[in-house]
């Protein structure tokens, strides 16, 4: 009897995480948008499951800040917050910081290959245009940073804070130059690290971040000259 409970509930587990998953991919590359309403019934045709599992995994998305449960209303996809996105920039921004000021003294020749086979798949994929993708190696390359680092959590905590930005880049997929420069920022990324500059590494991944800084400023509908008022 026991047996047969626990695999209900591994089943339940499954369709919850599925659901999560399926949701949050949509919420992230933008197919899903703020004020988008989540129907459970079309949830649970879907995935031929009952109600449970599909009202788990709004909760679980509810506590990751990218829905909102509505009482007597229904569920919707949450609007970008400008405040929570400012502070996944500054810890993303502080860890990659001090994680990179580790790995400038510490990388090897065969870290500083697979950095370089990543890069070469990130230019495949700009030459295509295949937006999602990218952002999928472009993603794969900060992971291997703190990987090389054996700092597996930092990344993490990187990955999680960073969703509200995941959503930003989803609004500003198509915007191919901004790509590019964060392409190159990568390129010289590298070039850095095999100099084993520790000062340019830490100069060019803030910067790298600033683009990030710059696009939540446009986000919430301030020119620089307004952000600079708010500053002073």
């Amino acid at each position: 009897m026991k047996e047969i409970e626990s695999a209900g509930k591994s089943a339940r587990f499954r369709v919850r995480d599925s659901i999560v998953e399926y949701l949050r991919e949509r919420i992230l590359d933008g197919r899903l948008v703020s004020g988008d309403t989540i129907h459970e019934s079309e949830l649970t045709n879907r995935f031929g499951s009952s109600r449970s599992p599909v009202r788990e995994a709004l909760i679980q998305l509810e506590q990751e800040e990218l829905l909102e449960i509505i009482p007597k209303k229904g569920t919707v996809v949450t609007q970008i917050d400008p405040h929570q996105l400012s502070q996944a920039l500054f810890i993303r921004t502080s860890l990659e910081t001090a994680n990179i000021e580790l790995l400038c003294q510490a990388i090897n020749p065969t870290q500083l290959e697979m950095l370089v086979d990543n890069l070469k798949l990130q230019r495949a994929l700009l030459d295509k245009g295949d937006y999602p993708p990218i952002y999928n190696s472009f993603d794969r390359f900060h992971h291997l940073l703190c990987e090389f680092t054996n700092m597996p959590r930092v990344w993490e905590i990187i990955r999680k804070e960073k969703i509200s930005l995941d959503r930003l880049h989803a609004i500003e997929r198509n915007h191919q130059p901004r790509l590019e420069v964060l392409f190159d920022q990568h390129v010289l990324i590298v070039q850095a690290l095999e100099a084993r500059d520790r000062n340019l590494c830490i100069e060019l991944i803030q910067s790298h971040a600033d683009l990030d800084f710059e696009a939540r400023w446009m986000l919430v509908g301030q020119t620089k000259s307004e952000r600079r008022r708010a500053e002073s």
